[in-house]
């Protein structure tokens, strides 16, 4: 199955119509090979620590009406 991670999308694509892997199996496996490459490329940040990191607020610009500027 992680093989099918290096191929393209087209031949992605006829595994999964002939049945040999799912939708499903293969975005688990990028998935899983995402998160394994960013803990490699940024190993003191997570994904939860972004995801429960505050948001900024930044308050409405006069020239632009609503739209935030930061």
């Amino acid at each position: 199955m992680e093989e099918a991670m290096f191929l393209g999308a087209t031949t992605q694509a006829a595994l999964v119509r002939s049945g040999e892997v799912s939708p499903d199996q293969l975005i688990a496996c990028s998935t899983s090979r995402i998160e394994k490459l960013n803990l490699e490329l940024m190993p003191s940040s997570s994904r939860s620590s972004r995801r429960h990191a505050p948001r900024r607020s930044c308050p409405p610009t006069a020239g632009f009406g609503a739209s935030p500027t930061c």
